[in-house]
């Protein structure tokens, strides 16, 4: 057991790393999140560690440190978790297969409404591997509230234990208020070298 102490130090390093992923600091993010899985694993952490090793284009590290979690991480995690290392599969080294096997391994633990999120996310990247029959027929196979755009995790008391919340445009924002990175894009300059990350938004390619 961690002492109380320890156990506040983790929490202070969990939600600075979310602060640093609001700031688009996402180097920050990533020591921040590494910080706090050196004071004992933590999915949470492994969760903030693996968005930002993707958004740095570091797709393989992010899977590595992603697939240890979806073992411990809690239910109110489990999509956001589930979406982060599929994306990651898919533009990693694993590929496609990879990422499907991890949506159905989380799937088959949620329930129906997770399951047909999941599913409409798979069918995205099906469309994104140029498989748009397939993808056309796991949606149909969903229903009506299947073929829907994907839903984002849900703002729940306690999930992504730093206190994050989806926004506009795809990733995560700090708790307290302070607005949340919006859809725009912006200049075209700081858009090359990018591609469109795991809800929306821009990520750097790998180099």
């Amino acid at each position: 057991m961690r002492g109380g102490q320890e156990e506040r130090g983790a929490e202070l390093l969990l939600r600075a790393a979310a602060l640093a992923h609001y700031a688009h600091d996402l180097d920050r993010m990533r020591q921040l999140a590494e910080a706090a899985l050196r004071q004992g694993f933590d999915p949470r952490a492994a969760l903030l560690l693996g968005t930002a090793l993707g958004e740095l284009g570091r797709a393989d590290e992010a899977v590595a440190a992603l697939a240890p979690a979806m073992d411990e991480v809690a239910d109110t995690d489990l999509e956001a978790t589930a979406m982060v290392l599929a994306w990651n599969c898919f533009y990693g080294s694993q590929g496609l297969a990879a990422a499907q096997e991890w949506l159905a391994r989380a799937a088959a633990r949620g329930g129906p409404e997770l399951r047909r999120s999941l599913g409409a996310y798979e069918a995205r990247l099906l469309s994104l591997a140029g498989r748009t029959d397939l993808a056309r027929a796991l949606l149909a196979s969903l229903g009506d509230r299947g073929a829907r755009r994907p839903r984002r995790p849900a703002r729940r008391r306690g999930g992504l234990g730093a206190g994050l919340r989806p926004v506009k445009g795809g990733g995560y924002a700090a708790p307290g208020g302070a607005g949340g990175r919006s859809g725009r894009r912006g200049p075209r300059s700081r858009r090359e070298g990018r591609r469109p990350g795991p809800g929306g938004g821009w990520q750097r390619r790998a180099r």
